[in-house]
């Protein structure tokens, strides 16, 4: 059984004159849905399993946008392509998952789109900082902060090296003996 193409819908009051996202997204296996109006938008939003909402528009036409993407029923991610000025920081006020600030790089909206319809919690590429796993093998996973609490605050004052006991580390500092461990 093969899964439906997930649907974009791609909220374009006016035809874009460069190269046009809704050919390279059905080129990239995907179903597009194309809304001129807010009318059509919520009408789309409505009959159609949307997974995502991609806005070519001005500023003016996605607070129109926005307003009918709030007012709907389920939450989708929402991409934004817009060179205007104010984009960036009108963004953060509309609430959209994402900003694009070059219209005529389709290959970066592409990207960007699959990225937000790509399955969670599948990683394909890991990135270079993130650690492959959480501990070590053979090591105890210890939740923070359960350990048993500290007898007093005067053994702390009689041992300088209490302050560095963790209940939850394995880590602990050993007085230097002058001999090789």
């Amino acid at each position: 059984m093969v899964a439906d193409p997930p649907v974009v819908l791609l909220f374009a009051p006016s035809l874009r004159t460069g190269a046009d996202y809704e050919s390279a997204l059905r080129a990239r296996g995907h179903e597009v849905l194309r809304a001129a109006s807010t009318r059509s938008l919520e009408r789309w939003l409505r009959d159609a399993k949307v997974a995502l909402v991609l806005l070519d528009c001005v500023t003016t036409d996605t607070e129109r946008a926005i307003r009918v993407l709030n007012s709907a029923a389920g939450s989708v991610p929402r991409v934004w392509v817009s060179s205007a000025p104010d984009a960036p920081a009108r963004s953060g006020h509309f609430g959209v998952t994402a900003l694009l600030i070059d219209p005529d790089d389709v290959v970066a909206v592409i990207a960007s789109v699959e990225r937000f319809l790509a399955p969670r919690g599948r990683v394909e590429h890991p990135h270079p900082f993130l650690g492959d796993g959480t501990n070590p093998p053979g090591a105890r996973p210890r939740p923070r902060g359960t350990g048993p609490v500290p007898e007093s605050s005067a053994r702390s004052e009689r041992d300088p090296s209490a302050s560095w006991d963790d209940p939850t580390s394995d880590w602990k500092l050993r007085a230097r003996t002058g001999v090789d461990d």
